[in-house]
């Protein structure tokens, strides 16, 4: 998911990470099976470019 929240840079991409334990495992649901989704969300990247390129031809 891509929007704008305060404090942070324009443009984040903020995902859902799997909960782990003290020794970074994944922590699986007895339940289900299924890996358990972590209580905070994790800033991936930024859709913004870091430099832009362009040329100019003149003749």
């Amino acid at each position: 998911m891509i929007y704008a929240q305060k404090g942070y840079e324009l443009n984040q991409i903020i995902v859902s990470d799997y909960a782990r334990d003290e020794q970074g495992r994944v922590i699986v649901d007895v339940n289900t099976g299924y890996p358990s989704v972590a209580s905070e969300s994790k800033i991936l990247g930024n859709t913004t470019p870091r430099h832009r390129l362009g040329l100019d031809l003149s003749l």
